[in-house]
């Protein structure tokens, strides 16, 4: 069935259902299947000449690399486009300069490949090229271009990208306003506050996000104000980008988080609480400790022996003797402890 598949695919430039790359391995091929294979880059017949580009890359031949990479120059554009999908899978870096000229390929296609190319090899050189095609025609190859600017993480990049947060195509400003977060841009700092204030969640959370990563002076408060936010995802991440210095401070806020539907807030919640040392919350935490979730439980104990909860005593008496959680029997034995009743009575 192997040399079948093999035939047809070398033959007829067909990659047929039956020959997924699964079915065949490199180690396979004898010495003259795989000059067959490389012959075919070669071919008169462009699909045969696609079909043999596509199975070294899927095959990982690094022996072909540069063989595909004479197909950089193919007169077909399928043929340039998969030849730069196959060297990237091998990462085939004497073909650097090569695929940095296909940058400025009449197709936009083979130019979005090239520039994906660029941030996935690493090349540096690339950078003048990239950003030149921030004002490519192509909405495709503007993205790929911000993107590759990231991963080649441009320094300089701030004031080139800026221009996009106002492109005509949503996906361009959405991967931008990412990129210049992840690149601690500082120029996206306005457009990250006004998504604070969107009337969409998942942008809030965004917007929050983004003031963070571009260190704005701004982080802390507008984690403050998303602890309240009308949205239980934007509560629960505003909680999780909170600062340490700003816990005493959200304090009042996190403790009504210990009554949200997500486990993980109201373990988080608890969390911050012990950590800024509010003992104002103690109901809230000591009703913490009958909550249905063990990781709530476990750190309402811990939180318990922190701030010296002494009205916590008896229900922690219960949780060390009773509770069906190893971990929050031992976390309520600590608090006991900590509290100075070294003796669990028995219920």
């Amino acid at each position: 069935m192997f040399k079948y598949c093999l035939m047809l695919v070398v033959t007829l430039a067909l990659i047929s259902s039956a020959a997924r790359s699964e079915d065949v391995n490199l180690k396979d091929l004898t010495a003259e299947q795989k000059a067959k294979l490389v012959g075919a880059l070669e071919n008169s017949d462009p699909k045969l000449r696609v079909a043999a580009v596509r199975w070294i890359g899927k095959l990982g031949f690094t022996e072909a690399a540069p063989a595909v990479a004479k197909c950089l120059a193919d007169k077909e554009d399928g043929v340039r486009y998969y030849a730069i999908d196959t060297l990237i899978q091998l990462n085939y870096q004497p073909a650097a300069a090569q695929i940095i000229a296909l940058i400025e390929d009449e197709c936009s296609n083979v130019r979005s490949e090239a520039v994906y190319a660029a941030g996935q090899m690493n090349l540096e050189a690339a950078k003048p090229a990239l950003f030149k095609h921030l004002n490519d025609e192509s909405a495709s190859v503007r993205s790929l271009a911000v993107s590759s600017i990231k991963d080649l993480d441009c320094d300089d990049a701030g004031p080139r990208l800026l221009p996009l947060l106002k492109d005509t195509d949503p996906e361009v400003r959405r991967i931008t306003l990412h990129a210049m977060g992840e690149l601690h841009c500082p120029e996206a700092e306005p457009a990250f506050s006004s998504l604070v204030k969107s009337a969409d969640a998942e942008e809030r959370s965004i917007g929050m996000w983004g003031l963070f990563s571009v260190h704005s002076g701004h982080a802390s408060e507008a984690a403050l104000e998303l602890l309240g936010d009308e949205n239980v995802y934007v509560r629960a991440y505003a909680l999780k980008m909170l600062p340490k210095l700003s816990y005493l401070q959200a304090a009042p806020k996190v403790a009504k988080l210990l009554g949200e539907e997500n486990p993980e807030t109201r373990r988080m919640a608890v969390t911050v609480l012990e950590a800024a040392h509010y003992s104002k919350a103690a109901p809230e935490l000591i009703l913490a400790l009958k909550d249905r979730d063990a990781g709530v439980r476990e750190r309402a104990a811990y939180a318990a022996g922190t701030l010296k909860l002494q009205d916590a005593q008896q229900r922690l008496q219960e949780l060390a003797a009773h509770d069906g959680n190893d971990d929050v029997r031992h976390a309520a034995e600590t608090a006991l402890v900590a509290l100075g009743e070294n003796q669990v009575e028995s219920f």
